[in-house]
């Protein structure tokens, strides 16, 4: 059976603007939010609700579901999962 995961994914957004425009994009059921910055200035992080059946499964969703932001903004990032809690 499926699980809820909340997922901190980096966006690379150079400014915390872009990073709202992908929090936008995003999907309204994952309860996506901007959380500030990661390790590094430019590793902006925002956390999203998946669901999956296991960890692996929930960090692979919730990158696509980044990275498809990205897309939508005109910003080309690899985003990574950095942060995943069982919710």
């Amino acid at each position: 059976m499926a699980q809820k995961w909340r997922v901190n994914v980096t966006t690379g957004a150079p400014d915390e603007a872009k990073a709202q425009d992908i929090v936008r994009r995003l999907p309204d059921d994952s309860r996506p939010a901007y959380i500030g910055y990661g390790d590094d200035l430019a590793l902006r992080i925002v956390a999203v609700s998946v669901e999956a059946n296991d960890e692996e499964t929930a960090r692979a969703n919730a990158i696509r579901l980044v990275k498809d932001a990205c897309r939508a903004v005109d910003w080309d990032w690899e985003p990574e999962a950095r942060r995943i809690t069982a919710a």
